[in-house]
């Protein structure tokens, strides 16, 4: 035949043993080396995947605790520190304090603006203090709030957000020793 294959019966067999051997010789290099550089993607998005994973599932055990609470005379802010501890294998990122308000006899005196914050990352099996501002009332004045802080009558409540991976999370913040 023409094409270079000769008829055996009802099968076509090339005139040239060495037309189909060099030919898949040389591809079977290249698709093992494909096959190996697919699994060993596969297998750091894998492991990226889970690790990123078993962190959000983990995030209830990111904590927050205040360790400090000052007003500074004439800003009207009052200054919570909070120390940020993250056990997790993954970064947090702190993107916004969450309904943090401080308050006098159960009424509210204070409060978070995300406006004031600045985000944060928290490392993975790491530590981080972040300072989360409250803007005064006008009407409960600096004077009333410096004074509660002194008597320990000023109480904090509210959670920071956060993200692991573009996941929220959401963590309490409680109240340490001060």
């Amino acid at each position: 035949m023409r094409d270079g294959t000769r008829r055996n019966g009802n099968r076509f067999e090339p005139d040239d043993e060495r037309a189909t051997t060099d030919a898949s010789g040389r591809g079977h290099g290249w698709l093992a080396l494909s096959f190996v550089l697919v699994l060993v993607l596969t297998g750091v998005i894998f492991v990226a995947t889970g690790q990123a994973y078993l962190a959000y599932e983990q995030s209830g055990s990111v904590t927050a605790t205040v360790t400090d609470v000052s007003v500074a005379d004439g800003d009207g802010i009052v200054q919570v520190r909070v120390a940020v501890h993250n056990p997790t294998a993954v970064a947090v990122d702190i993107e916004a304090p969450a309904g943090i308000t401080g308050r006098i006899d159960g009424r509210i005196v204070a409060r978070a603006h995300a406006t004031l914050f600045t985000e944060r990352t928290v490392p993975a099996g790491g530590n981080r203090t972040i300072d989360v501002p409250l803007r005064i009332h006008h009407q409960s004045g600096e004077t009333t709030v410096a004074a509660a802080l002194d008597s320990d009558t000023f109480d904090l409540s509210g959670r920071l957000r956060g993200a692991i991976h573009d996941r929220s999370i959401s963590i309490t913040i409680e109240r340490g020793d001060q």
